[in-house]
């Protein structure tokens, strides 16, 4: 009936909806409740016998009845594309759904999404072993094995006191170090670092640091740095020297004399 009390129209006479399968048992073509075809699915070219394959096609169709995508008939029809080859890989070959064991299947290689589908259509095979059938009806726990592996295992207090007092004392010191580059870096800015202080060369070499990302190189040797600035850091390399950066805050230009192309004059 419609919504208004009248009776539907029927189909055409001698109307038959198209098979859902071919005659061939192994091309599956099929249609959404709505009469929208939802593509065409074809596993003549998998391996195995075809006496194998046509039950678990015709069982995956059965699965299948409901459903009105093709995004999940085709991740459906891959997934069982996927179960042939495995099948057909196996030493001996799996060459009916009677040599489909609970030890072959628990050493299957599928994930647990994809065991939960194949299985789904599997046990429809009428030639399935019953123990079989039995065990994939089952909930799957973990194994110990992989329980072990993913188990965390926490820290205790005393560890985590350790451990926040690590982090604080490493925070501190990064601290510390930046606010006193950064005083540097102010003082050599401002002209108040005199010719002949230690600190020129270090208030310099910061302010490059700061306006570049990285310190004055030998000219010819790769990401060797120059030797004024190994001797102001101590000749503890280039990573070292490297977090001695005061913080990129403002970086107005320099009053200090420069060099020639804009390269610091790092005589002290």
């Amino acid at each position: 009936m419609s919504g208004r009390g009248r009776r539907a129209a029927l189909p055409p006479t001698g109307y038959r909806r198209a098979p859902v399968i071919d005659a061939d048992g192994l091309v599956v073509r099929p249609v959404s409740g709505a009469g929208a075809e939802l593509g065409v699915w074809d596993f003549r070219d998998c391996p195995g016998p075809e006496d194998f394959r046509r039950p678990l096609v015709a069982a995956l169709v059965e699965q299948g009845r409901d459903w009105d995508s093709a995004d999940t008939w085709r991740s459906q029809a891959r997934m069982l594309r996927m179960f042939f080859r495995e099948a057909a890989a196996a030493d001996p070959p799996i060459a009916s759904a009677g040599q489909v064991t609970t030890d072959w299947w628990k050493a299957w290689v599928g994930d647990a999404h994809n065991r939960r589908v194949l299985a789904a259509v599997l046990r429809r095979v009428p030639d399935l072993p019953e123990v079989t059938r039995v065990f994939m009806e089952k909930p799957q726990r973990q194994s110990a094995a992989r329980r072990v592996r993913g188990s965390k295992q926490a820290h205790t207090r005393a560890e985590l006191t350790t451990v926040r007092a690590a982090a604080a004392a490493t925070v501190r010191a990064g601290r510390l170090r930046i606010a006193a580059n950064t005083a540097l870096l102010e003082r050599w800015r401002t002209g108040r670092i005199d010719r002949g202080d230690p600190d020129r060369v270090l208030g310099e070499l910061l302010d490059v640091l700061a306006r570049t990302g990285d310190l004055p190189r030998e000219q010819g040797k790769g990401q060797q740095v120059a030797r004024l600035v190994e001797r102001a850091f101590g000749y503890q390399g280039t990573p070292a020297a490297l977090t001695r950066t005061a913080c990129p805050g403002r970086q107005p230009p320099p009053p200090g004399p420069r060099g020639p192309e804009g390269v610091p004059d790092l005589q002290p």
